[in-house]
């Protein structure tokens, strides 16, 4: 009975040489990721068509630079006067032409492609030339 409380120390040891183990094979696959294009396409390497790599690195995005000022001003009262009038004339043109504007043809109805369909269709186109005016 002496080596009964020795048991669960010898899973525990276990359990952390293979989280031990764990970490170091992921901290040695780490540091050859930089050489994955050198690794052939069979064994999971970059694709045959991949660009090749910059032999200089890029610079930095200028993220925290200001932007230029802008040229374009606001309007003064007199361009916002004139380009309220502008789009009014245009608005009572298009409303005008809405107006006088013929209702456009139906179009030709196409052959309809559910035979019930087409009996309706010949049934209502003949019940509309019988029918007097």
């Amino acid at each position: 009975m002496q080596n009964a409380p020795s048991w669960p120390f010898v899973r525990h040891r276990r359990s952390a040489l293979a989280a031990a183990l764990a970490v170091a094979l992921c901290t040695g696959m780490a540091g050859c990721s930089t050489v994955i294009d050198a690794i052939p396409t069979a064994a999971g390497g970059l694709p045959n068509g991949a660009p090749e790599r910059p032999a200089t690195a890029p610079d930095y995005l200028p993220v925290g630079d200001t932007t230029a000022t802008r040229e374009n001003r606001p309007l003064t009262e007199a361009e916002r006067v004139k380009l309220e009038a502008e789009l009014a004339a245009m608005r009572s043109q298009q409303e005008q032409r809405a107006v006088s504007a013929p209702a456009p043809a139906p179009a030709a109805a196409g052959p309809a492609r559910n035979p019930k369909t087409q009996a309706d269709a010949a049934k209502a186109s003949q019940a509309t030339a019988a029918a007097p005016n």
